[in-house]
């Protein structure tokens, strides 16, 4: 059974994978709390404003973007959600120049809800994986 949490969160990886910063950030204004905290891929950013500069260096850096949800658990106030992302680097990417190749990328999202929005969130993913995929790190 699918609840509007998890839904919202299904929402949110859509929206990344419109590859449309517009359509991404208006999914953000509706899906997150003024002031959401997100933590994860050594990375912390907080209020909207952080999320939406976090998703648009990945838009940036991979703007075929395609966010797979694989599976998704529901508990409480919580949502965890398995993904699998794909792109192909045609941008900069963590201050880097694009290097034109592909990537698949597995991680892992926790978002805790308040009110029907996102007021937490943490993601872990293979980020030495996706960087040596893509040619910044040797294989």
């Amino acid at each position: 059974m699918t609840t509007n949490n998890s839904a919202t969160v299904r929402r949110i990886f859509e929206g990344m994978s419109s590859g449309d910063e517009a359509v991404l950030n208006a999914t953000i204004e509706k899906c997150y709390t003024p002031d959401v905290a997100h933590h994860g891929m050594g990375e912390e950013f907080l209020g909207r404003d952080g999320v939406k500069e976090m998703a648009r260096s990945y838009l940036t850096a991979f703007p075929d973007i395609t966010v797979t949800i694989e599976a998704q658990v529901e508990s409480g106030d919580t949502v965890v959600t398995r993904i699998v992302a794909t792109g192909t680097n045609s941008g900069e990417f963590d201050g880097k120049p694009p290097t034109g190749k592909g990537m698949r990328m597995t991680a892992i999202s926790m978002a805790r809800f308040v009110d029907g929005k996102v007021a937490e969130e943490w993601e872990e993913g293979d980020m030495l994986g996706m960087m040596t995929q893509i040619g910044h790190l040797p294989a």
